[in-house]
């Protein structure tokens, strides 16, 4: 392995667009002009790395239609592991390319991590996506806060001070970490990340921006039927799931950022911003004055129309009809995604007899056997989060299962 590239977020930061990007295009590796291959890579939780073909079909399988590394970089003997088996497994001319747009949060980075990273003595690059910190805190609020039931000052409270700079500072202090470069999210991250790594930006790759927010219609009807649906601050696959099926036309959520916070965030992190800024400049195309503005312009939001939550978040016409439409998908539609018909089919009563024939001779049931019951109790129960996470355990580990 010739050297490590990091994308480390940051979260709400065009990361699913990314991934998306790697895992269509750089899973077999694209060659630059010197010969060097740059592969992606997703190192996982049981410290397998996972390749090519493998990771493609999960990826296309997974209703987030990618997959990134989930690896706990603050556990030595874990990450040691998987690096080893990493490196044992590339040829000298591959740089890896590894993604978590987690890894950029605080706190990330520990001893343990650094001492691991700087004993396989090879360069490490560092890339970041970052967005205004007000736009980052409001879109943060929406995906996670609302879902605990904080309030805006609340949810600060849990986030902390928005300093891109710091979570940066945590990676550049590895000493093997030869370079690390930053870009706003509206110098196209893509295209930025390509020209980060030297690749040529004309090539005829499979692109597709993921980075739409939730209709908010939709979002709304999710938040007002929390228990129906099992959408939560830790699982937001069900949302992702109604996205892919309804494709409804973009509707961003409100703004419901104070104007005293939204002063806070900016001053808060005025200084590291002005750096962060200059910092930017080499990407392509530049900062615009006014996204410069929502950096470091304490007086930018001082105008914007700040909504009251609970008036915007009642129940309306248009939230019955996303109910009715969801509900149609449920009982009368066969997408590609594991939401899907209730009803039994042939296939599925010659699977329930072989199982019933293998309990009756007290023979052992297989991993397969498993996801087929697990899958069948989804249809009647498709948003139950036990339900949804054991079936997408089971998937992970037939990496040749195809969902019917």
């Amino acid at each position: 392995m010739k050297k490590l590239i990091i994308h480390i977020g940051h979260s709400k930061c065009a990361s699913s667009t990314l991934q998306s990007f790697m895992c269509n295009n750089m899973v077999s590796g694209i060659r630059d002009h010197s010969g060097n291959v740059y592969r992606y890579v997703a190192l996982r939780e049981n410290e397998e790395p996972l390749f090519g073909k493998e990771l493609q079909a999960l990826s296309n399988q997974s209703p987030y239609k990618y997959i990134a590394s989930n690896i706990n970089l603050r556990n030595e003997h874990s990450l040691t592991n998987a690096l080893e088996k990493l490196q044992s497994k590339c040829d000298e001319n591959e740089c890896i390319i590894l993604s978590n747009e987690g890894w950029a949060n605080p706190n990330t980075v520990n001893a343990n991590t650094r001492h691991v990273f700087e004993s396989f003595d090879m360069p490490i690059e560092i890339f970041m996506v970052t967005r205004p910190p007000v736009e980052w805190f409001n879109a943060s609020w929406w995906q996670w806060g609302i879902w605990s039931n904080y309030s805006p000052e609340k949810w600060f409270t849990f986030t902390g001070e928005i300093n891109y700079s710091t979570r940066m500072d945590q990676w550049r202090k590895i000493g093997n970490v030869v370079r690390n470069n930053v870009c706003d999210i509206s110098q196209s991250p893509v295209f930025s990340f390509l020209s980060f790594l030297e690749l040529d930006q004309r090539s005829n790759y499979v692109y597709r921006d993921n980075n739409t927010a939730t209709n908010f219609t939709l979002l709304k009807h999710l938040i007002n039927n929390k228990k129906k649906y099992g959408r939560s601050f830790h699982n937001p696959l069900v949302e992702f799931e109604l996205n892919s099926i309804l494709s409804l036309p973009e509707k961003k959520p409100p703004f419901i950022v104070p104007k005293e916070l939204a002063q806070k965030i900016i001053t808060g992190s005025l200084e590291k911003n002005i750096t962060l800024l200059n910092e930017m400049s080499w990407a392509d195309p530049p900062l615009t004055d006014e996204t410069k503005a929502k950096y470091i312009n304490e007086d930018f939001y001082k105008y914007a129309v700040e909504v009251d939550i609970a008036e915007v978040l009642t129940p309306s016409t248009e939230d019955q009809f996303i109910g009715q439409l969801i509900d149609h998908f449920l009982l009368d539609s066969s997408p590609s995604t594991r939401i899907r018909k209730k009803t039994l089919t042939s296939e599925d009563g010659d699977n329930l007899r072989d199982i019933a024939l293998k309990i009756e001779k007290k023979n052992n049931l297989s991993i397969k056997d498993a996801y087929i019951l697990m899958e069948l109790a989804q249809r009647a129960k498709p948003f139950g989060p036990m339900i949804r996470q054991k079936v997408n355990e089971y998937i992970r580990k037939m990496p040749n299962l195809k969902s019917k």
